[in-house]
Protein backbone atom coordinates (compact mmCIF):
# COMPACT_ATOMS: atom_id res chain seq x y z
CA UNK A 1 0.00 0.00 0.00
CA UNK A 2 2.58 2.19 0.66
CA UNK A 3 4.87 1.39 -2.26
CA UNK A 4 1.34 2.39 -4.21
CA UNK A 5 0.51 5.78 -2.38
CA UNK A 6 4.32 6.88 -3.61
CA UNK A 7 3.71 5.79 -7.03
CA UNK A 8 0.46 7.93 -6.84
CA UNK A 9 2.01 10.89 -5.36
CA UNK A 10 4.57 10.95 -8.38
CA UNK A 11 2.12 10.72 -11.25
CA UNK A 12 0.63 13.68 -9.59
CA UNK A 13 3.59 15.78 -9.46
CA UNK A 14 4.52 14.54 -12.57
CA UNK A 15 1.18 15.52 -14.41
CA UNK A 16 1.02 19.01 -12.36
CA UNK A 17 4.76 19.50 -13.79
CA UNK A 18 4.16 18.92 -17.31
CA UNK A 19 0.92 21.28 -16.97
CA UNK A 20 2.84 24.02 -15.71
CA UNK A 21 5.51 23.65 -18.10
CA UNK A 22 2.71 23.59 -20.61
CA UNK A 23 1.29 26.58 -19.46
CA UNK A 24 4.97 28.79 -19.69
CA UNK A 25 5.34 27.39 -22.95
CA UNK A 26 2.10 28.52 -23.71
CA UNK A 27 2.29 31.96 -22.13
CA UNK A 28 5.80 32.90 -23.64
CA UNK A 29 4.40 32.16 -27.53
CA UNK A 30 1.27 34.22 -26.50
CA UNK A 31 2.99 36.95 -24.82
CA UNK A 32 4.83 36.90 -28.26
CA UNK A 33 1.91 36.50 -30.13
CA UNK A 34 0.42 39.61 -28.78
CA UNK A 35 3.53 41.90 -29.37
CA UNK A 36 3.37 44.55 -32.11
CA UNK A 37 5.83 45.72 -34.04
CA UNK A 38 9.29 44.62 -34.44
CA UNK A 39 12.01 42.88 -32.42
CA UNK A 40 14.02 45.99 -31.28
CA UNK A 41 16.44 46.84 -28.98
CA UNK A 42 15.76 50.46 -28.33
CA UNK A 43 12.65 52.71 -28.76
CA UNK A 44 13.66 55.51 -30.73
CA UNK A 45 11.82 55.67 -33.68
CA UNK A 46 14.92 56.43 -35.85
CA UNK A 47 16.69 52.82 -34.99
CA UNK A 48 12.94 51.22 -35.86
CA UNK A 49 13.70 47.91 -37.86
CA UNK A 50 11.69 47.24 -41.26
CA UNK A 51 9.17 45.11 -40.96
CA UNK A 52 11.56 42.23 -43.46
CA UNK A 53 13.98 42.65 -40.06
CA UNK A 54 11.07 41.67 -38.01
CA UNK A 55 10.22 38.42 -40.49
CA UNK A 56 13.77 37.73 -39.99
CA UNK A 57 14.05 38.14 -35.91
CA UNK A 58 10.76 35.55 -36.35
CA UNK A 59 12.01 33.05 -38.77
CA UNK A 60 15.36 33.00 -36.79
CA UNK A 61 13.61 32.27 -33.35
CA UNK A 62 15.42 35.43 -31.91
CA UNK A 63 12.94 36.73 -28.87
CA UNK A 64 12.13 40.68 -28.72
CA UNK A 65 13.76 42.16 -26.04
CA UNK A 66 12.61 45.09 -24.43
CA UNK A 67 14.93 44.66 -21.28
CA UNK A 68 17.68 46.75 -23.52
CA UNK A 69 17.45 50.56 -22.36
CA UNK A 70 16.09 53.63 -24.50
CA UNK A 71 18.99 55.12 -24.96
CA UNK A 72 20.57 56.93 -28.43
CA UNK A 73 23.98 55.77 -30.20
CA UNK A 74 25.77 57.73 -31.67
CA UNK A 75 28.95 57.16 -34.15
CA UNK A 76 31.02 58.75 -31.55
CA UNK A 77 30.56 56.36 -29.16
CA UNK A 78 32.33 53.28 -31.42
CA UNK A 79 36.37 53.46 -30.94
CA UNK A 80 35.99 56.02 -28.27
CA UNK A 81 38.81 55.59 -26.04
CA UNK A 82 39.28 56.70 -22.47
CA UNK A 83 43.16 57.64 -21.18
CA UNK A 84 43.89 56.53 -17.97
CA UNK A 85 46.44 58.56 -16.12
CA UNK A 86 50.07 57.41 -14.99
CA UNK A 87 49.84 58.33 -11.59
CA UNK A 88 46.19 56.12 -11.07
CA UNK A 89 48.54 53.31 -13.04
CA UNK A 90 51.32 53.05 -10.95
CA UNK A 91 49.00 52.73 -7.62
CA UNK A 92 47.63 49.72 -9.02
CA UNK A 93 50.98 48.37 -10.56
CA UNK A 94 50.40 49.20 -14.06
CA UNK A 95 53.62 50.79 -15.36
CA UNK A 96 52.72 52.99 -17.93
CA UNK A 97 49.80 55.17 -18.72
CA UNK A 98 47.14 53.92 -21.57
CA UNK A 99 44.41 54.72 -22.85
CA UNK A 100 41.46 52.04 -23.21
CA UNK A 101 38.16 51.75 -25.95
CA UNK A 102 35.63 53.47 -23.61
CA UNK A 103 33.11 50.60 -24.81
CA UNK A 104 33.31 47.15 -26.29
CA UNK A 105 34.58 47.53 -30.14
CA UNK A 106 31.33 47.51 -31.95
CA UNK A 107 29.92 45.08 -34.94
CA UNK A 108 29.83 48.06 -37.62
CA UNK A 109 34.23 48.71 -37.03
CA UNK A 110 34.77 45.33 -36.90
CA UNK A 111 33.01 44.65 -40.43
CA UNK A 112 35.27 47.83 -41.29
CA UNK A 113 38.34 45.57 -40.36
CA UNK A 114 37.49 42.50 -41.89
CA UNK A 115 36.25 44.19 -45.67
CA UNK A 116 39.72 46.16 -45.15
CA UNK A 117 41.74 42.78 -44.75
CA UNK A 118 40.05 40.53 -47.23
CA UNK A 119 38.60 37.69 -43.99
CA UNK A 120 34.82 39.06 -44.09
CA UNK A 121 33.42 35.67 -45.84
CA UNK A 122 36.11 33.53 -44.35
CA UNK A 123 35.42 34.71 -40.74
CA UNK A 124 31.56 34.33 -41.88
CA UNK A 125 32.07 30.70 -42.78
CA UNK A 126 34.24 30.06 -39.69
CA UNK A 127 31.76 31.43 -37.53
CA UNK A 128 28.93 29.39 -39.04
CA UNK A 129 30.62 26.24 -39.05
CA UNK A 130 32.73 26.69 -35.93
CA UNK A 131 31.94 27.56 -32.60
CA UNK A 132 29.00 28.58 -30.64
CA UNK A 133 26.95 31.40 -31.97
CA UNK A 134 23.41 31.17 -31.40
CA UNK A 135 22.86 35.30 -32.20
CA UNK A 136 21.69 35.78 -35.51
CA UNK A 137 22.17 39.35 -35.27
CA UNK A 138 25.78 39.59 -35.54
CA UNK A 139 26.21 37.63 -38.88
CA UNK A 140 23.31 39.35 -40.91
CA UNK A 141 24.70 42.70 -39.22
CA UNK A 142 28.14 41.79 -40.80
CA UNK A 143 27.26 40.66 -44.53
CA UNK A 144 24.55 42.92 -45.26
CA UNK A 145 22.47 40.64 -47.18
CA UNK A 146 19.34 41.26 -44.71
CA UNK A 147 17.68 43.88 -44.25
CA UNK A 148 18.76 44.68 -40.79
CA UNK A 149 18.93 47.32 -38.42
CA UNK A 150 21.19 50.56 -38.07
CA UNK A 151 21.39 49.65 -34.48
CA UNK A 152 23.42 46.54 -35.09
CA UNK A 153 25.93 48.00 -36.58
CA UNK A 154 26.47 49.65 -32.83
CA UNK A 155 26.07 45.69 -30.96
CA UNK A 156 29.22 44.65 -29.18
CA UNK A 157 31.06 42.44 -31.70
CA UNK A 158 31.42 38.96 -30.47
CA UNK A 159 31.61 35.44 -32.03
CA UNK A 160 35.33 36.07 -31.69
CA UNK A 161 38.29 34.02 -31.12
CA UNK A 162 41.25 34.94 -28.67
CA UNK A 163 43.74 35.45 -31.64
CA UNK A 164 40.72 37.20 -33.93
CA UNK A 165 40.61 39.92 -31.16
CA UNK A 166 44.36 40.35 -30.83
CA UNK A 167 44.47 40.77 -34.87
CA UNK A 168 41.59 43.60 -34.84
CA UNK A 169 43.60 45.44 -32.07
CA UNK A 170 46.64 44.76 -33.86
CA UNK A 171 45.13 46.19 -36.91
CA UNK A 172 43.46 49.50 -34.83
CA UNK A 173 47.77 49.64 -33.78
CA UNK A 174 46.34 48.91 -30.35
CA UNK A 175 46.38 45.79 -28.44
CA UNK A 176 44.40 43.56 -26.06
CA UNK A 177 44.16 44.54 -22.82
CA UNK A 178 46.73 43.09 -19.80
CA UNK A 179 44.52 41.60 -16.50
CA UNK A 180 46.52 44.65 -14.85
CA UNK A 181 45.24 47.20 -16.90
CA UNK A 182 41.47 45.94 -17.20
CA UNK A 183 40.75 45.30 -14.49
CA UNK A 184 41.85 48.89 -13.62
CA UNK A 185 39.90 50.42 -16.24
CA UNK A 186 36.84 48.75 -14.48
CA UNK A 187 36.90 49.68 -10.95
CA UNK A 188 37.99 53.11 -11.78
CA UNK A 189 39.50 55.28 -9.23
CA UNK A 190 38.26 53.46 -6.37
CA UNK A 191 40.24 50.05 -5.81
CA UNK A 192 37.11 48.83 -4.06
CA UNK A 193 34.41 49.08 -6.70
CA UNK A 194 33.81 45.26 -7.61
CA UNK A 195 31.23 46.72 -10.25
CA UNK A 196 32.79 50.01 -11.38
CA UNK A 197 30.36 52.37 -10.47
CA UNK A 198 30.08 51.03 -7.25
CA UNK A 199 31.09 48.18 -4.67
CA UNK A 200 27.91 46.70 -4.02
CA UNK A 201 25.86 44.82 -7.19
CA UNK A 202 23.00 47.03 -8.76
CA UNK A 203 20.86 44.83 -11.30
CA UNK A 204 19.56 47.84 -12.99
CA UNK A 205 22.58 49.58 -13.92
CA UNK A 206 24.32 46.84 -16.39
CA UNK A 207 23.56 43.94 -18.81
CA UNK A 208 23.46 40.96 -16.31
CA UNK A 209 20.08 40.18 -15.29
CA UNK A 210 20.00 36.14 -15.21
CA UNK A 211 17.80 35.07 -18.53
CA UNK A 212 18.54 37.77 -20.59
CA UNK A 213 18.78 36.65 -24.00
CA UNK A 214 21.38 38.18 -25.91
CA UNK A 215 23.45 41.59 -25.67
CA UNK A 216 22.61 44.91 -25.98
CA UNK A 217 23.99 48.16 -28.39
CA UNK A 218 27.78 49.19 -26.69
CA UNK A 219 25.65 52.56 -25.62
CA UNK A 220 22.41 51.17 -24.25
CA UNK A 221 22.97 51.01 -20.63
CA UNK A 222 24.32 54.80 -19.92
CA UNK A 223 24.53 54.07 -15.87
CA UNK A 224 27.08 51.33 -16.56
CA UNK A 225 30.14 53.48 -16.23
CA UNK A 226 32.82 54.09 -13.54
CA UNK A 227 33.86 57.74 -12.87
CA UNK A 228 36.49 57.28 -15.33
CA UNK A 229 34.18 56.89 -18.32
CA UNK A 230 34.42 53.27 -19.36
CA UNK A 231 31.16 51.92 -20.21
CA UNK A 232 29.83 47.96 -19.83
CA UNK A 233 33.10 46.41 -18.32
CA UNK A 234 30.83 44.41 -16.10
CA UNK A 235 28.02 41.96 -17.98
CA UNK A 236 26.71 42.29 -21.57
CA UNK A 237 29.73 40.35 -23.17
CA UNK A 238 32.69 38.46 -21.60
CA UNK A 239 35.66 40.62 -22.82
CA UNK A 240 39.17 38.84 -23.98
CA UNK A 241 42.06 40.00 -22.34
CA UNK A 242 45.64 38.98 -23.61
CA UNK A 243 46.29 36.55 -21.24
CA UNK A 244 47.24 32.67 -22.22
CA UNK A 245 47.38 29.85 -19.52
CA UNK A 246 51.03 28.78 -18.77
CA UNK A 247 52.55 25.51 -18.96
CA UNK A 248 50.92 23.15 -16.51
CA UNK A 249 48.41 25.61 -15.36
CA UNK A 250 45.51 23.19 -17.75
CA UNK A 251 45.53 20.64 -19.34
CA UNK A 252 45.73 22.66 -22.22
CA UNK A 253 46.21 26.79 -23.56
CA UNK A 254 43.13 28.44 -22.07
CA UNK A 255 42.69 32.10 -22.73
CA UNK A 256 41.43 34.34 -20.11
CA UNK A 257 37.93 36.86 -20.37
CA UNK A 258 36.74 39.20 -17.44
CA UNK A 259 33.76 41.13 -16.64
CA UNK A 260 31.02 38.60 -17.15
CA UNK A 261 27.97 38.37 -20.02
CA UNK A 262 24.70 39.28 -20.23
CA UNK A 263 23.28 36.17 -18.10
CA UNK A 264 25.53 36.34 -14.72
CA UNK A 265 23.73 38.82 -12.63
CA UNK A 266 26.05 39.81 -9.36
CA UNK A 267 29.01 37.24 -10.52
CA UNK A 268 29.68 39.27 -13.45
CA UNK A 269 31.94 41.74 -12.11
CA UNK A 270 35.95 43.30 -12.12
CA UNK A 271 37.39 40.72 -10.37
CA UNK A 272 35.94 37.29 -11.74
CA UNK A 273 38.18 35.28 -14.13
CA UNK A 274 36.85 32.89 -17.31
CA UNK A 275 38.98 30.59 -18.73
CA UNK A 276 37.93 29.56 -22.14
CA UNK A 277 39.23 27.94 -25.40
CA UNK A 278 41.32 30.69 -27.21
CA UNK A 279 40.05 29.19 -30.83
CA UNK A 280 36.54 28.31 -29.82
CA UNK A 281 33.85 31.61 -29.91
CA UNK A 282 30.16 32.44 -28.63
CA UNK A 283 26.98 34.83 -28.76
CA UNK A 284 28.89 36.36 -25.44
CA UNK A 285 32.64 36.57 -26.33
CA UNK A 286 33.62 39.91 -26.82
CA UNK A 287 36.55 42.42 -26.57
CA UNK A 288 38.42 45.97 -26.58
CA UNK A 289 41.25 47.28 -26.60
CA UNK A 290 43.98 49.50 -25.25
CA UNK A 291 47.48 51.15 -26.31
CA UNK A 292 49.98 52.67 -24.31
CA UNK A 293 50.62 56.16 -23.81
CA UNK A 294 54.01 58.18 -23.07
Amino acid sequence: MKKRNIFLALLALSCIAAVALKGFVFSDKKNAAKTKGPATFTNDDEFQPLKKATKYLQQHGIPIDKKCPNHRCGNEDIGKTVRIPLELCKQRGVETAFQIHGYEVAIGEFRRFLDATGQLDGFIDRVRTFGYCQDPRILSALDRKQDTPEIWDKLPMACVTYYEAKAYCAWKNMRLCTEKEWELACKGTNAKNLYGYGERYDSKRCRTKFYSRYACAICAHDQCVNDLGVFNMVGNVYEWVDYLSKPGEFSSVFGLQKGGDFNNEDKSNCEVRYFHDPNYSSESYGFRCCQSVQ
